[in-house]
């Protein structure tokens, strides 16, 4: 799917391709496992946009919310990888190695947007030619 602005000169995705990331985040006292999905689009070597990708962060069937909240503070971390440079954040090892701090009381999924990020990004390493 190819997200479009409406006006065309204006259009930052145009020329930009679309990777998606995973990342699994594990079970602890207080989160129960559930994965992180994120679609990064780059042009340039430069990150231009990011979404989250249908994560689903608790079992619709149970009545007890455990990740919900989390995700949604740490999710406001992704437009800051707008005009990120591919490179920096593949070398990086945490958000806050690239400026981006970790969200207070979501450390766990700001940590795991980052590492979908990443994986998503090792996929456009893996698209360039090598010389």
């Amino acid at each position: 799917m190819r997200l479009k602005a409406l006006d065309s000169s204006t259009d930052e995705l145009q020329g930009a391709t679309a990777y998606e990331g995973e990342f699994a985040i594990k079970k602890t006292h207080y989160i129960e496992p559930y994965t992180i999905k994120v679609k990064v689009w780059v042009k340039d070597g430069v990150i231009v946009h990011v979404i989250n990708n249908g994560t689903i962060t608790d079992d619709p069937n149970d009545d007890e919310k455990h990740n919900g909240g989390y995700f949604k503070r740490a999710i406001e971390n992704l437009s800051k990888y707008k005009g990120k440079k591919v490179k920096d954040v593949l070398d990086s090892k945490l958000s806050k190695d690239v400026g981006i701090d970790a969200v207070s009381g979501a450390t766990v999924s700001t940590d795991g947007i980052h590492e979908a990020i990443k994986n998503a990004l090792k996929q456009s390493s893996k698209a360039r030619p090598r010389c």
